[in-house]
This record gives structure tokens, C-alpha cells and sequence, in this order.
């Protein structure tokens, strides 16, 4: 049999720090017969173990500390920690350091075990058992106003709008609407909500769309914030999605058709004047009403007569 050449003060060293006996045998490429062998040859108590203050390690695990923080404290392994605790009857799960104040705070303002979960890279039983552990009730609720939540979700505020006003998350207000049985509207719908804004440049209120960002004054494309899709869509689909010119759909020439202002008037719809003067051109169309302003005049009676001669 071949011998093996193993280092017997680390074995001995290794294995009064806490290391097992079949943990040695991996570190060494051997079988646990020849560590044990070496063990009791010089007379190693193999049941005797390092003393440590367990009491005060199982409090200290219990609270949250891993048993690799708990190895480097007390200068053991974290197998050492692992085996004593399971010897005291101590249940061992895979630790993570959280943050726990911060996350019954979070919790408390509305934010649920899940979104707290995905924020801390960890499962929401986790969440729930560091909850329940300190007493907090997993199913409590915020106190949220939900009158005043729904009055303004009903003149126009988006869910958005409303978690950053009443500090909470978005699942807990669908929720809550859910309860009240409010309609959720689609985007579809939101995208026609006209509603108070504040102008991101100037800062003032004005009303707008949800899309709406800049109020008239600071709008730098001089069109009329009213002046989008859903006004373009309308105005399309009343002339059938064809051009007003050549009568090309928009299937036919698979792509949008360019919304053009009649009287060149970008800030139609913001004005006085009532109703938009609006026709679908396609590319090719629409570049034929550019130019100077005499080409621009002589366009503009054209379109005004046809569209006086279709009433």
C-alpha cells in the first residue's frame, strides 16, 4: 500500500479549529480512516471540539449575523459555526444581510414584500419571516385617503402621479381601485386625459395630456401641445386614411400619412379658432405644399376650396 506523505500539525491544527474529519479528507485527497488514524495517534480527542460561547453565537444568528461572520469573529470555521448550531437544535437557512429598519419602514409606506424582495435581491418569504420576526404584521395595510386618491384619478392624475403623491406603490393603488371597483384606464384611454401638468421648463400649470411635458408658451416645436397621435389618428381616419391629394391609403403606400395645417398655423387647437383645419398628405403630396411663402398661399386657397366644395 502506498504511503501517504500528509501533514500532520496542519491536520491536527486544521481539526482543533473545527475542521471535520471528512472535510480534512477532501482538503488532503484521502479517505477519513488515515486522518482519524493520525488524530488518535497523538492522542487527539476526536468528540472533544473549540470551545466557543455558543449562547451568545446562536444570539448573534438569530439576529441575522452569517455564520461566515460569526467564523471570522470568533476565529473558526464557518462548518465549526454550522455543526454546533445544528447540535443546539438551531435551524439553518442561507443568510443574507439586510437592511431590516429600512425595510419595515418601506414595507410600512406601502411598498409590497414582493417589490421589497425584487429590491433586495432575495425571496418575498424571506421578506415576510424578517417581518414577522420583529412583530409586523405581514397583511397591514397603510391608511391611505382614498376619496381624495380616487377624486384625483378621476379628474385625470395618472397611477404614477398618485404613488409619488401618497408615497406607495403602484400594485397597492390598482388594489385598492380593484375594492372600490374603479375602472383601470387602458393607455389607450390615459392618452385622452386632459389634465393639470406642471411645464418641465417653466415650471407653470397648464392643461395637457398625459404626454404633455412643455406648457404652449415653452413648447419649442411651436405646434399645439393638443396637436398628437390621437388628433393626427382622428383627422386621418375622418378622410378614410387616404391621402387628400391622391387618394393613397395608407396601406397602399405602407406607411403614416403626414398630418398637414391647411393655413400653416402650428398653433391650431391653442388659438381662438374652434375646429382644427387639418388633411392627411402623404410624403410625396405634402413636399408639393412647402416652398416660399407665394406657394404656400396658392396651396392654402386650394385645399380651402376643395374642402368648401366637400360640404
Amino acid at each position: 500500500m502506498k504511503k501517504l506523505n500528509l501533514p500532520i500539525k496542519q491536520i491536527i491544527k486544521d481539526y482543533e479549529d473545527g475542521i471535520s474529519g471528512y472535510e480534512l479528507a477532501k482538503k488532503y485527497n484521502c479517505s477519513t480512516g488515515p486522518i482519524y488514524r493520525i488524530l488518535n495517534e497523538y492522542n487527539i480527542d476526536t468528540t472533544q471540539f473549540i470551545d466557543l460561547p455558543m449562547d451568545q453565537i446562536i444570539d448573534e444568528y438569530q439576529n441575522g449575523m452569517s455564520s461566515v461572520k460569526l467564523a471570522k469573529k470568533y476565529n473558526c470555521s464557518s462548518s465549526a459555526i454550522g455543526r454546533r448550531l445544528k447540535r443546539r437544535g438551531v435551524n439553518l437557512t442561507k443568510r443574507i444581510d439586510l437592511p431590516v429598519q429600512q425595510i419595515i419602514n418601506e414595507y410600512r409606506s406601502g411598498i409590497s414584500t414582493t417589490k421589497l424582495a425584487m429590491k433586495y435581491n432575495c425571496s418575498s418569504p424571506t421578506i415576510s419571516k424578517l417581518l414577522k420576526k420583529y412583530n409586523i404584521n405581514v397583511t397591514n395595510r397603510i391608511d391611505l385617503p382614498m376619496k381624495d386618491i380616487i377624486y384625483d384619478y378621476e379628474n385625470g392624475m395618472s397611477i404614477n402621479k398618485i404613488t409619488n403623491k401618497y408615497t406607495c406603490d403602484v400594485s397597492t393603488i390598482i388594489t385598492r381601485f380593484g375594492e372600490y371597483n374603479i375602472h383601470i384606464r387602458s393607455r389607450k384611454e390615459s392618452l385622452n386625459i386632459i389634465s393639470n401638468n406642471i411645464c418641465i421648463n417653466c415650471g407653470n400649470e397648464y392643461e395637457g395630456t398625459p404626454t404633455s411635458q412643455l406648457c404652449p408658451n415653452c413648447n419649442n416645436t411651436g405646434y399645439c401641445y393638443k396637436f398628437n397621435s390621437n388628433c393626427k389618428k382622428r383627422n386621418h381616419e375622418k378622410y378614410n386614411n387616404r391621402c387628400f391629394f391622391c387618394n393613397i391609403s395608407e396601406d397602399e403606400n405602407d406607411r403614416k400619412h403626414d398630418t398637414h395645417h391647411v393655413d400653416y398655423n402650428k398653433n391650431q387647437g391653442c388659438n381662438e379658432i374652434p375646429d382644427w383645419i387639418l388633411i392627411p398628405l402623404c410624403k410625396s403630396c405634402h413636399g408639393m405644399t412647402g416652398g416660399d411663402i407665394d406657394n404656400r398661399k396658392l396651396w392654402e386657397a386650394r385645399i380651402l376650396y376643395l374642402l368648401n366644395d366637400m360640404k
